[in-house]
């Protein structure tokens, strides 16, 4: 397909430094703090997304995370088994799944629900001048309580 003719080289006005990528380090050096500090708790709000800024929701995410392992982790896993149990094909055998991923499903509630009311009681307690809303707060613990550690952003310290 080749017709036999050369390409000429673009011409560049004479003083013009050729455009270089820059090699990966450096450009990771250049993002740093945004890139790499999120993996840290201990991070300039400036950093953190506008939600998760502030001393009251630093003190949230340390009680969250200073708990162990919780119920609470299980929410996904029994969510999904119970769409699956009640959109899959009827049987004697979906019929019990059905009811105990329903029923793990409301200890998950219990459990995110005295997480969170004891989180809030915490935080209100460690900061009186602050205004601490109980709902947000306990949405808040539970989003970031069933979430396993690994996938929490900004990670635990």
């Amino acid at each position: 397909m080749s017709s036999g003719r050369k390409r000429k080289p673009a011409r560049r006005p004479a003083g013009t430094a050729t455009a270089r990528r820059e090699p990966p380090a450096t450009r990771a050096a250049a993002t740093g703090p945004r890139r790499t500090g999120q993996a840290g708790s201990g991070l300039p709000d400036e950093l953190l997304p506008p939600w998760e800024r502030g001393p009251v929701r630093g003190f949230v995410r340390d009680a969250v995370d200073a708990h162990g392992p919780r119920l609470t982790l299980l929410f996904m896993p029994a969510f999904a088994l119970a769409l699956i149990t009640i959109f899959g094909p009827a049987s004697e055998l979906g019929d019990y799944l059905k009811v105990a991923s329903l029923a793990v499903l409301g200890v998950v509630a219990v459990d995110a629900a005295l997480l969170g009311s004891s989180i809030v009681n915490a935080t209100r307690q460690a900061f009186p001048t602050e205004r601490v809303p109980r709902f947000a707060t306990t949405w808040y613990v539970f989003m970031r309580a069933h979430r396993p550690r690994s996938m929490r952003r900004p990670a635990p310290g």
